[in-house]
């Protein structure tokens, strides 16, 4: 599965499509629902890095589907579908759904209390208000992320924050 994810760089995507297809079958014929959400979530990555950000949807629309379903195994993935999810979205030019996934995200880290991932979500909200013009809203949450990664010693977020908050400015 983790492989499946690299192929793009390493230019082997139609063997990594053909082996992930080949493992499908195979976790699925054997009921393992979470590795075909994570081989669900490594296909969208390989189609959002080749620009086909509807299969990715498609993709990481079921892997959020199988997440679900999973019930408390399945929670730990949620976060990430929820940001990759309004990647994809801001990709497609709809960030209304882009903006929609990334606060599901932020609410997902804060339940967890995942500190950092939280200010991710922040920054990620943070780029679709600049999108829009919405300045004051974009300085609000950036500084908000700032303020997590100084505390949290993360100086290289740190830093690309403070070029957002100065292209803000």
């Amino acid at each position: 599965i983790g492989l499946v994810g690299i192929c793009v760089d390493l230019n082997h995507v139609n063997e990594a499509l053909r082996d992930a297809e080949r493992a499908w079958a195979i976790f699925t014929e054997r009921q393992d629902f979470e590795k075909c959400l994570r081989l669900n979530n490594d296909r969208a990555y390989i189609y959002t890095q080749l620009g086909n950000y509807h299969q990715a949807l498609t993709l990481y629309q079921s892997a959020l589907t199988t997440a679900t379903a999973l019930g408390s195994a399945g929670q730990k993935y949620l976060g990430t579908l929820y940001t990759n999810l309004g990647f994809v979205y801001d990709a497609l030019g709809d960030l209304r759904h882009a903006l929609a996934y990334h606060e599901q995200a932020y609410t997902f880290f804060e339940r967890v209390n995942e500190v950092r991932n939280m200010a991710v979500a922040e920054t990620n909200m943070a780029m679709i208000a600049m999108t829009q013009g919405a300045y004051r809203r974009a300085l609000h949450l950036l500084h908000r992320a700032a303020r997590t990664y100084v505390a949290e010693q993360l100086d290289r977020d740190a830093t690309e924050v403070n070029r957002l908050i100065a292209d803000c400015y």
